[in-house]
């Protein structure tokens, strides 16, 4: 299927994948244009992080073998918005310490000039046999 046939929910998927692999590779010029100027995060500590703070964080992350990993991933597009919800698997190395987590991740979407850009982040930590 090529690009232009593709479902909404197959791009949004991909510029998921495209957004985290670019992240691995640190190549933050792509990971700008990926994320809008708007982003906001809420991260698996609690905190909440802009943009700015985002790639500062990556300009500071140093990848392991493997970019990060989508698991299960929904994707929901109404119109020119999308909800992502899937599980991640990070493994890193921020400013020397080791940071290796499972996430469950709830992204928003949205296409703006023709392409998805992420708006939102929220991450949380999987925590084993949690009801």
């Amino acid at each position: 299927m090529s690009a232009q046939h593709e479902s909404p929910e197959v791009e949004v998927a991909a510029a998921a994948t495209a957004w985290m692999a670019a992240a691995f590779r640190r190549d933050l010029d792509a990971c700008a244009r990926i994320v809008a100027d708007a982003f906001t995060m809420v991260t698996d500590r609690g905190s909440q992080i802009d943009k700015a703070r985002w790639l500062a964080n990556m300009a500071h992350r140093v990848g392991g073998d493997t970019p990060p990993t989508f698991l299960d991933p929904h994707v929901l597009v109404i119109g020119d918005a999308a909800l992502m919800r899937a599980r991640n698997l990070l493994r890193a190395t921020f400013d020397g310490t080791e940071w290796s987590v499972e996430l469950y991740l709830t992204d928003a979407w949205v296409r703006q000039g023709g392409a998805w850009r992420i708006v939102r982040r929220h991450a949380s930590r999987v925590v084993a046999d949690a009801d």
